[in-house]
């Protein structure tokens, strides 16, 4: 009879584990847009450092598998042209960890390509992109959304070289249906 309780208990405790860790890796509590101004805190160039931009994210769930997560920044100080806004989307997969998702496009770093992934762990959702140029020395760029409320605390990082260049950081306002 104890031997039964202890293995119903491991059983129900291996439940509330593996229904843990979905939840913390479930992407969908993510899902919206949300809007907001960040800032510059570090910048390669000293005059950088305060200035502001404007960015939008909007996660959803795919149609297939995995989920989609387009975001846009644009830079509020640089005149119009092809550099005032950037737009990226990504497809992202699961894996056979649950807490990790590919990039559908991802690609080989030593090729010039970017290497996409995601962790998705509780109330954070960072991407991260790992690229080697022509020089040979490693550019890995990182987007934190961390939720906080009905809001996105978004803090992007750009490691080259294993120094940090810039560091942008921001709360998102999701918008309403």
């Amino acid at each position: 009879m104890l031997m039964r309780t202890m293995t119903a208990v491991s059983a129900a405790m291996m439940l509330c584990v593996a229904t843990a860790t979905a939840y913390a890796a479930d992407p969908a509590k993510f899902f919206g847009k949300y809007k907001g101004e960040v800032t510059t805190t570090v910048a390669a160039k000293p005059a950088d450092v305060g200035s502001k931009r404007e960015s939008t994210v909007d996660i959803k769930a795919a149609p297939e598998t995995g989920f989609l997560i387009y975001w846009t920044t644009e830079f509020l100080a640089r005149p119009a042209g092809p550099d005032k806004v950037r737009a990226t989307s990504l497809h992202l997969l699961p894996t056979t960890n649950p807490n990790v998702w590919r990039s559908e496009r991802t690609g080989d770093p030593l090729y010039g390509q970017a290497l996409i992934w995601a962790q998705v762990l509780d109330k954070s959702m960072t991407i991260y992109a790992t690229i080697v140029p022509k020089e040979g020395h490693p550019v890995m760029t990182i987007y934190r959304r961390t939720l906080n409320g009905d809001d996105l605390a978004l803090e992007y990082e750009r490691i080259e070289d294993g120094k940090r260049t810039t560091v942008v950081t921001g709360t998102l306002k999701k918008e309403k249906n």
